[in-house]
């Protein structure tokens, strides 16, 4: 291929044939992406191909790619089709409780087969943990669910612990929340016990 064809692939074009690759290729189980000046596009052609059949990514991590409700709505429509993802990283995007509660929504779906979902510094407060508290209850595939450099607060903090403490809820762990005083780490850990015992 000569540079010339090279120069002609708009940013928009080279990321629809990795959507196409994203379905054709059975080996391509991992992939990470990093937004720019087109991610919410980018991210909106992503999504199309998560809800194929076709689709064997199990991991995707996605950087900086969004900061509008709309797009990450679009997002945990898809994950409620695909039945092969089982690690979703989505560390450092500005998504906000709002969005936050769309991915809730999309936990508890019946076909929601995630097993491990990063949340680190994502913006999220006390607003979104009573909603993230039910979801790991209701989901019980979710075994690891990172929620680190956000502002959940002391209440937040017991919330979540709320879900740590539910019978059902033996396998989800809720790593490194920030803003930790002394009392929610005393929280975190004495719920850590029991679901060790």
């Amino acid at each position: 291929m000569s540079g010339d064809r090279i120069k002609k692939v708009s940013p928009a074009d080279a990321y629809r044939n990795l959507c196409l690759a994203v379905i054709g290729k059975k080996t391509l189980t991992y992939l990470v992406l990093e937004g720019g000046g087109h991610s919410d596009k980018l991210l909106l052609l992503l999504c199309e191909p998560l809800k194929h059949s076709r689709c064997n990514l199990q991991y995707l991590r996605l950087g900086s790619c969004s900061d509008t409700t709309q797009q990450w709505a679009y997002l945990s429509s898809s994950l409620e089709i695909n039945q092969s993802l089982t690690c979703l990283n989505l560390t450092a995007n500005e998504l906000l409780d709002e969005s936050a509660r769309l991915l809730c929504k999309t936990l508890r779906h019946p076909k929601c087969f995630l097993q491990r979902l990063s949340l680190e510094n994502c913006h999220l407060t006390e607003a979104c943990c009573e909603e993230l508290s039910s979801a790991s209850i209701v989901n019980q595939a979710l075994t690891h669910l990172c929620l680190a450099n956000n502002h959940l607060g002391d209440g937040g903090v017991k919330l979540l612990c709320g879900g740590l403490s539910h019978p059902v809820n033996y396998r989800t762990w809720f790593k490194s929340v920030c803003v930790c005083t002394c009392i929610q780490v005393g929280q975190i850990g004495e719920h850590l016990m029991i679901l060790r015992e």
